[in-house]
């Protein structure tokens, strides 16, 4: 197998876990006046990998999302497990927000989903009594493109249904990284 679709591969694997094991996302949103906003957020991501946080409208990320309908989101390695910490893994995404309609079959299916993700950690009834309060809201964020590092020189685009379209990216020039040459 040419190292090309070995490194795509492992891509693939590592994308796959980083996604199983976030239990929350940092995410940049930006203001309809422009003024950028970086917080967090508990995520539950689908089979489709679709990120759901359930955000209040008391934090200023939600007003952002709600006004432009776009964040970035990132799932990244735990510092603490982290082989390098110049090199964790990540999935970074370009996301259109949808806000799920309260009580609605897409609303109750994600509240369930969520629900039980949390309740892994003895979170589920927590969750269940935030879903009882009127400023929080689910929303959907769905990638519409991303980037994957699994390590040094081991970047890759993520694209298509899933982000499972994973391709070997070496910088906008395509010469990855260089060594500055010094003279004496």
């Amino acid at each position: 197998m040419p190292e090309s679709n070995n490194l795509t591969t492992a891509a693939a694997e590592d994308l796959a876990d980083i996604l199983q094991q976030a239990k929350s996302v940092q995410l940049a949103t930006k203001s309809a006046a422009g003024k950028a906003e970086v917080s967090y957020a508990p995520v539950y991501i689908d089979e489709a990998r679709r990120l759901h946080i359930l955000i209040s409208e008391i934090a200023e990320h939600t007003d952002n999302i709600m006004q432009t309908s776009h964040a970035s989101a990132i799932v990244i390695e735990d510092e603490a497990t982290a082989g390098h910490i110049f090199a964790r893994r990540r999935a970074t995404f370009d996301c259109e927000a949808t806000p799920l309609v309260r009580d609605s079959p897409e609303w109750i299916e994600a509240t369930a989903a969520f629900k039980a993700r949390f309740e892994t950690l003895g979170l589920g009834d927590f969750v269940a009594g935030l879903y009882n309060m009127a400023d929080f809201h689910l929303v959907r964020l769905t990638p519409t493109k991303g980037r994957l590092v699994t390590g040094f020189g081991k970047a890759f685009t993520l694209s298509g249904e899933r982000m499972a379209t994973i391709e070997h990216f070496s910088g906008a020039t395509g010469k990855g990284h260089r060594s500055i040459k010094k003279t004496t």
